[in-house]
């Protein structure tokens, strides 16, 4: 497996509270395979175009229609090569936990790099977990109550893996805690409740004292 340096970017939301309100994490996947065919078809490529530019400018032909589809056709695969190699050797993926129970994934996850988010709430996530592919490869899925199995990211070592599944199972816990905590607080309603009922029958100099707990 070819070996490139790995950005890694724990990512936290707070309000002004300091409350979280949202974790996750930001890394790159790098997909050896593609990057290595895309490479592959760039080197190629000029010597299929070689022989017409020989009958060109070496023997002297006149310039035909095929000399210059000869041409535009090795230069078209050099250039999608290019475009290829450049978006497959960091590949950008993220998965950001919110309080309200959402799951972001601002740049998809295997199978969908199009997703802005799972189907489902974090709340029925069971696990995330590194598993290895084949050979050195490895991914990260997450398994859900419901039975889905979501492969967030692939063509990671084990390391790598490792650290992205630790990261967003840490992130998931503690975004559960800050909304468990959250929930555990008493709503401005429930509040203002207990400063009127506290108000009930006061005189002027009395003291107002409201335990929210």
């Amino acid at each position: 497996m070819i070996e490139f340096p790995w950005p890694f970017f724990e990512t936290i939301e707070r309000d002004e509270a300091g409350r979280v309100l949202a974790r996750g994490a930001k890394w790159f996947e790098f997909k050896a395979d593609r990057f290595a065919k895309a490479l592959m078809a760039c080197v190629a490529a000029p010597f299929f175009a070689y022989p017409f530019l020989y009958e060109v400018f070496v023997e002297g032909d006149r310039v035909q229609s095929y000399h210059v589809a000869g041409v535009l056709m090795p230069a078209a695969v050099i250039a999608i090569g290019c475009w290829v190699m450049q978006r497959e050797i960091r590949k950008r993926r993220s998965v950001i936990f919110h309080s309200d129970g959402g799951i972001e994934t601002p740049h998809g996850f295997l199978g969908n790099d199009y997703a802005w988010g799972l189907i489902e709430q974090h709340g029925e996530i069971l696990s995330i977990e590194a598993v290895q592919v084949q050979g050195a490869e490895f991914a990260v899925n997450v398994y859900m109550r419901s039975g889905e199995i979501y492969t967030l990211t692939r063509y990671l070592d084990q390391l790598n893996a490792h650290k992205v599944a630790v990261t967003l199972t840490n992130a998931l816990r503690i975004v559960r805690e800050a909304a468990a905590r959250a929930d555990a607080l008493p709503s401005a309603a429930a509040i203002d409740q207990r400063v009127k009922a506290a108000m009930r029958g006061m005189k002027p100099g009395d003291h107002v004292r409201v335990v929210i707990d």
